[in-house]
């Protein structure tokens, strides 16, 4: 059974991939393709004498990007081409990021029009003394875009493709929610859900308007979180006969399985909403910049050009976790007590000296990147945490319940203080000390924060995090602002609203693609 769903996993991946690069080969920008470019010296306005361009700091010559010539001139030395009134020079120069175009000036010029996929631009030439040399006008790339399009159309352009991915999502949930299997969560602790709804929410501000200066720290939220249900599956799930190796292989075998379809959806939401954007790139500089991410592998440093922003943390908790387990599999008690909190004030202090704070994520140091070491100190964190817990749960009666009441208020309070009104800064060591402190304290439970918390809403909102992380950055590429031309607070409320409710659904259409039955015919 176990090697079917390995060879079904590994065959969607395979056709994934070949999709993706479909996609992008008839999709994306190709930086092969030509521009065709039309001079035309306007009637009774002078001459128009062409140099040549200047194409991405490359100089082309006339004749070396003239296609069609109906009655310009050519010099001797075939460096310039002269017309007068009326006619047409048909230039094809390969598609860049800077043009400029350089024509003689003088007494005697005129006015030329410079048309680009019918767009017109008209350039005046004349001056009071002649140039030996003509002058350059530089072309922008927007006046230069063969593909470009109101930047108002194209926004609304891509929220009428998420409106379309919205409605198929629904359409194929009735129709997958008969096949599939309902799956109890008595395992999630509710409270600690609904902080972390809370805590990625702080995330979705600071990147969509910075009004929330700390809320990278939702990242730091989640490793220890990460951290703490690591070391409960090593206690709950480690199989002592296994092999450390095995036993880190198959955890991080489990873990990848189960992030992988929220990522790839991302990823390819990521990917048509560049396409819509026109923001996408060729298919050779897709392959190069994105196929380490594509395989969740970027943690170890080999790319920073991510198409989907907060995917690092995946990979960086996939690296981290695997090596976890690995030492808590060989030796538990000498990770717990010397490999993990020996490593996390390194890398802490290390980091305090180089960056002063924790808002670094892809900065290389050698072969791996900080979001990684940052990720296995804080997971290790984590697993110092549920020991923590394990043992205060066993000593801690109900009378500690308001103890833990005040404790639970206090470190809510600091971390938020830190997040929306403190700047970055050292700080940010700190707040993850109190994080830590503030989910040991929710999972021993003794709390009226955690009895009151403990609902199936909190149940719910916990579990859409995920997607709401991944896709967040992605759904912020379109401009509400432009669109909806409310106050800047009213389009943050909207997109947040949006980034809910799209990652609600999205969370519900992959969970029925997970647990759906075969069927039997």
């Amino acid at each position: 059974m176990k090697k079917s769903i390995s060879k079904k996993f590994l065959f969607f991946v395979f056709i994934y991939f070949i999709l993706v690069i479909l996609i992008y080969k008839y999709y994306g920008k190709d930086n092969s393709e030509y521009l065709k470019v039309t001079l035309t010296a306007v009637q009774n306005s002078g001459k128009v004498t062409f140099r040549g361009m200047l194409i991405d700091k490359k100089w082309f010559n006339p004749n070396d990007v003239i296609i069609t010539n109906e009655g310009w001139i050519e010099d001797k030395n075939g460096i310039e081409y002269t017309a007068i009134g009326g006619k047409n020079l048909v230039l094809q120069i390969p598609v860049g990021e800077s043009y400029s175009i350089t024509f003689n000036t003088g007494p005697e010029q005129g006015v030329v029009q410079i048309e680009v996929a019918g767009k017109i631009l008209e350039n005046n030439l004349w001056a009071e003394t002649d140039s030996e040399l003509g002058r350059a006008y530089e072309l922008s790339s927007s006046f230069m875009n063969l593909n470009e399009m109101d930047e108002y159309m194209l926004n609304c352009n891509a929220v009428i493709v998420m409106i379309i991915i919205l409605v198929l999502m629904i359409v194929l949930i009735c129709f997958m929610r008969k096949l599939s299997q309902n799956k109890s969560d008595k395992n999630r602790e509710n409270a600690i859900e609904l902080l972390r709804f809370v805590i990625i929410i702080c995330v979705c501000i600071h990147h969509y308007c910075l009004y929330a200066p700390g809320g990278y720290l939702g990242v730091d939220f989640f490793f220890v979180l990460s951290g703490f249900l690591l070391m409960k599956h090593f206690k709950t799930n480690v199989n002592q006969d296994d092999l450390p190796i095995i036993s880190a292989m198959k955890y991080t075998k489990s873990r990848y399985i189960r992030l992988f379809p929220f990522y790839i959806f991302a990823f390819t939401l990521a990917i048509i909403l560049d396409i819509c954007l026109n923001s996408s790139v060729s298919i050779s500089c897709f392959i190069r910049d994105n196929i380490w991410e594509l395989l969740m592998v970027e943690g170890f440093g080999f790319t920073e050009n991510l198409i989907v922003g907060p995917g690092w943390f995946c990979s960086a908790l996939l690296i981290s976790g695997f090596f976890i387990y690995l030492f808590l599999s060989k030796a538990e008690k000498t990770y717990l007590y010397c490999i993990a909190p020996i490593s996390f004030f390194l890398i802490f202090s290390w980091m305090s000296r180089n960056f002063g704070n924790l808002n670094r994520w892809l900065q290389y140091d050698t072969i791996i990147c900080t979001g990684t070491l940052r990720g296995f100190a804080e997971m290790g964190l984590g697993c110092i945490c549920y020991d923590i817990c394990i043992y205060l749960k066993e000593k801690l009666g109900k009378e500690f319940a308001l103890i833990s009441f005040f404790i639970e208020l206090c470190c809510t309070s600091y971390i938020f203080y830190v997040i929306f009104w403190h700047e970055v800064g050292s700080d940010d060591f700190i707040c993850v000390i109190f994080m830590a402190i503030l989910i040991t304290s929710f999972f021993i439970g003794n709390s009226m924060f955690s009895k009151f918390l403990n609902n199936r809403y909190s149940n719910f909102l916990g579990k859409i995090s995920l997607a709401i992380y991944l896709n967040h950055m992605i759904l912020g590429k379109i401009n509400w602002y432009l669109l909806l031309g409310n106050s800047w607070y009213v389009s943050v409320i909207i997109y947040l609203i949006v980034v809910v409710v799209f990652s609600s659904i999205s969370t519900i259409f992959i969970n029925c693609i997970i647990n759906c039955k075969k069927v039997k015919v």
